[in-house]
């Protein structure tokens, strides 16, 4: 299986912002990655599965002219992998783990 870090994702940003990649070839290739990783042919570097699957979801429908990606958030984006620190990976959404609990009466 193969592994999607951080360095492969920062290749990939980079490139986009040097101009060796189109908008549209980084999109189809965070689309691929994304499923990939849904397939269980990738996964994700241990303890950054959060911000990796983020930033593939924000790019993978960068060039649809509805979610255009902006090169000031791919810039955000590279500085955000180059700053993450290791979390532990969970199975749980980010989303979840922030709601409240709520309570449900059984009437």
């Amino acid at each position: 299986m193969n592994v999607l870090d951080r360095v492969a994702m920062l290749d990939q940003l980079r490139a986009f912002l040097v101009g060796q990649q189109s908008v549209v070839s980084l999109a189809r290739w965070a689309f691929d990655q994304f499923y990939a990783e849904a397939e269980g042919k990738v996964s994700y570097e241990a303890g950054y599965r959060s911000i990796l699957a983020q930033t593939l979801d924000d790019l993978m429908f960068g060039d649809d002219p509805h979610f255009q990606i902006a090169r000031t958030e791919v810039e955000h984006m590279v500085q955000q992998l180059e700053t993450a620190m290791y979390r532990e990976d969970s199975d749980i959404d980010d989303e979840l783990e922030d709601e409240p609990d709520v309570d449900v009466d059984d009437e």
